[in-house]
């Protein structure tokens, strides 16, 4: 499936082992239909979640817009996670 950061992730896939791309509920191609809103809180526990279920090694983590600023409290929250070596 394409992504809106397809030119980023065929980049990165030069140098990094595995890429991980979550959309947050409701962007890009997410099939998430709406039933209730959806904030900023919300998509940071997710990706939080999504984090503690299968990322086991640092990795690097970044987000656009909003996704930013989630990037940046999960990184300020899991910093010994996030920095690689």
């Amino acid at each position: 499936m394409l992504t809106l950061f397809q030119d980023l992730v065929i980049s990165l896939r030069k140098h990094f082992k595995r890429i991980i791309l979550p959309e947050a509920p409701a962007h890009g191609f997410s099939s998430y239909t709406f039933t209730n809103i959806i904030d900023a809180e919300t998509v940071y526990f997710g990706i939080v979640d999504l984090i503690n279920k299968i990322i086991e090694e640092k990795s690097i983590i970044f987000g656009n817009s909003m996704g930013g600023g989630i990037a940046a409290k999960i990184c300020s929250k899991f910093i010994k996670k996030m920095l690689k070596d």
